[in-house]
C-alpha cells in the first residue's frame, strides 16, 4: 500500500478550510509562497502547479498579504515570472519589492509597468541595484537565461 505524505504545514489550513466563515486564503498563499522559496530549483510543473494556484489565492486576499508575497519572492531568483508579473502590476506597496529587486522582470517588463503606472512605480525600478544587474549578468552568462530574455538591468 502506498501512503501519501501529510504536509504538516497544511493540515491545520485544510480543517480551517472545512470550516464556515474561515477565509484561508491569505495564510495559504503565505505558507504555499514559503514552502516554494524553500527549494532552490522546480520543475515545471511544480512552478505551473504554484503559479496557478498562488495567482487564484492573490485574486483574493488584501493588500498586505500580497505585499507579504512580493517582498517573499523579490530575493528568490527563481521565481515564477506569472506571478511577479502580476505582483509587480499591483498597487506600489505590494509592486515596490519586485520593482527594486527582482530578477526576474525584463526591461519590457519594467517599461511597460512605468508606463501603465507613472511616477511611483518608475521611482522603485530606479532604485534597482547595480549588484542585481551584475547578477543578471552572471546568469545570462553561466546559460540560465537567454541573453534576450534577461532582466532589466543586465549590462
Amino acid at each position: 500500500m502506498v501512503t501519501v505524505p501529510t504536509l504538516p504545514n497544511l493540515d491545520g489550513l485544510i480543517g480551517l478550510a472545512r470550516q464556515d466563515g474561515v477565509d484561508v486564503r491569505p495564510t495559504l498563499v503565505r505558507v504555499l509562497t514559503d514552502m516554494y522559496v524553500q527549494k532552490h530549483t522546480h520543475t515545471a510543473d511544480e512552478e505551473h502547479r504554484y503559479s496557478e494556484l498562488a495567482l487564484w489565492l492573490l485574486a483574493g486576499v488584501d493588500v498586505a498579504t500580497r505585499a507579504a508575497v512580493s517582498k517573499k519572492l523579490s530575493t528568490y531568483p527563481h521565481a515564477p515570472r506569472l506571478v511577479v508579473r502580476r505582483l509587480a502590476r499591483d498597487v506600489i506597496e505590494v509592486a515596490e519589492p519586485l520593482l527594486a529587486s527582482s530578477l526576474c522582470l525584463t526591461s519590457d517588463d519594467l517599461l511597460a509597468i512605468i508606463k501603465d503606472f507613472g511616477p511611483r512605480h518608475a521611482a522603485a525600478i530606479g532604485t534597482r541595484h547595480l549588484s542585481a544587474a551584475r547578477a543578471t549578468d552572471a546568469r545570462v552568462t553561466q546559460g540560465e537565461l537567454a541573453p534576450e530574455a534577461a532582466p532589466a538591468g543586465a549590462g
